[in-house]
């Protein structure tokens, strides 16, 4: 009794594997209206199906190339339990590779109908803060931030935690480091930042006094370290400079040349 329950439970957790992958991906590109529950079920199911019958396509003619990896589907349907019983370990083998190769064409599909319809940022339903201060942060760094009051007030430290309330106005973030930093609303400059972090320990700022937040990546010894995105970007900078660089010399070259 046992074995057939988590065999129909991964059997139900395979079928509906594709469609979810592939609902998660195109999320991340795309908003899509508000539905009811059975709608957004029936997209899964029918995304599932979909991927899976492209899946079953493949792996018949991955059959006739390796025949001795097949099932024989008649006599599985006639025997039942019995066929099951003596082919369990090719029959398991078969479902995961349907399962796999339906999840690989479900990020292959997503992908491309967002490439198709020219969907490059990504959306998240988490929030920038998670983004800045934790997602994007370079191994071996901690985030510095410049938190800007509302009154003028500026904080400069490294972050060492915030909290993540579903109301922005009501998260905290909490700063620290012997090198923190404060603008005071007067100051006419950040030249006249007051070194606070030699007499307090941490600074907690609510995000209703917040008015905006400036994040940067510090190794341990307090150098800037680039993110994966800002290295990317910094390698097409380079690359276009170079190009400019070589365009503005070219046709001076080959006058020289002549």
């Amino acid at each position: 009794m046992i074995p057939q329950t988590l065999g129909a439970l991964f059997a139900f957790l395979g079928l509906v594997a594709p469609g979810l992958v592939f609902e998660l991906t195109r999320e991340r590109k795309r908003l899509h209206a508000p539905c009811s529950t059975f709608r957004e079920a029936s997209r899964v199911a029918l995304a599932s199906f979909s991927l899976i019958l492209g899946a079953a396509t493949i792996q018949a003619a991955a059959w006739k190339v390796f025949p001795g990896l097949s099932i024989n589907l008649s006599e599985w349907l006639r025997n039942g339990g019995a066929y099951t019983q003596e082919h369990i370990t090719r029959i398991t083998g078969n479902l995961i590779f349907t399962t796999a190769t339906a999840c690989t064409l479900a990020l292959i599909v997503a992908q491309a109908v967002s490439a198709i319809k020219r969907e490059t940022a990504s959306l998240s339903n988490g929030n920038p803060w998670q983004e800045a201060l934790r997602s994007d942060r370079p191994r071996d760094s901690n985030a510095w931030a410049h938190v800007q009051l509302q009154d003028g007030t500026a904080f400069f430290g490294y972050v060492e935690s915030w909290t993540l309330n579903e109301k922005s106005e009501e998260r905290d973030i909490l700063l620290y480091g012997t090198s923190m930093k404060r603008v005071k609303s007067t100051a006419a400059s950040t030249d006249d930042a007051d070194d606070i972090g030699l007499r307090w320990e941490k600074v907690v700022i609510s995000a209703s006094q917040i008015s905006y937040i400036r994040v940067q990546y510090r190794d341990a010894l307090g150098e800037l370290v680039p993110s994966k995105r800002r290295k990317v970007e910094l390698n097409v900078m380079e690359q276009v400079h170079e190009d400019l660089a070589a365009t503005a010399t070219g046709p001076t070259t080959d006058k020289l040349e002549s």
